[in-house]
């Protein structure tokens, strides 16, 4: 109920899922009172330090020299990821094939090995992996570098333009919740 007791944080997937779920339960927009913005985080294209490509140039390079044979993880059908990496496929004029998981630990996993060739993860969950050569980080899909990683170029930089794609998180509450 619209009570001024009730909130609860939402995500860029709530969002997304009034895109790609028909027959969603709730509507994003008619159904919450939006509150705040909370936080905003970016995201990075990460692939395994075998593949012979060490920019995100070069990675467009080479998945064009053999459409369809390179591929990318995400967390799930639908994620955020998975929709971002569709945009770089139209936006860099690539085919990557899309190897859902049931979740990001499984596919970043199977990126560090070798078996996947793209995923791109937020970089909490990647950094450490960058560091330590585990993964490369290939650019941020943001309009400024991550401040943790700031050898890492903007998808801008790096020659992608138009891409962006980051994790929103923010506060909301049921519609008609009164102001005070």
């Amino acid at each position: 109920p619209p009570d001024g007791y009730t909130i609860s944080l939402a995500s860029s997937g709530v969002a997304i899922s009034a895109t790609l779920v028909p027959n969603l339960p709730f509507d994003p927009v008619r159904d919450f009172a939006h509150l705040t913005l909370a936080a905003v985080v970016p995201n990075l294209y990460v692939s395994p330090p075998s593949l012979p490509a060490a920019t995100l140039k070069e990675f467009v390079a080479l998945v064009k020299q053999k459409p369809g044979g390179y591929n990318y993880a995400s967390g799930g059908v639908g994620a955020t990821n998975h929709v971002a990496v569709e945009l770089f496929n139209l936006v860099a004029g690539v085919k990557l094939t899309h190897i859902p998981y049931k979740g990001s630990v499984q596919a970043m996993s199977d990126v560090i090995s070798g078996q996947t060739h793209l995923m791109l993860i937020g970089p909490p969950a990647a950094e450490q992996h960058v560091k330590t050569g585990r993964l490369r980080a290939l650019a941020v899909a943001f309009h400024k570098r991550v401040a943790t990683l700031p050898e890492v170029p903007t998808t801008a930089e790096a020659g992608i333009k138009g891409i962006e794609a980051a994790n929103w998180y923010g506060t909301v509450a049921p519609a008609r919740t009164p102001a005070t």
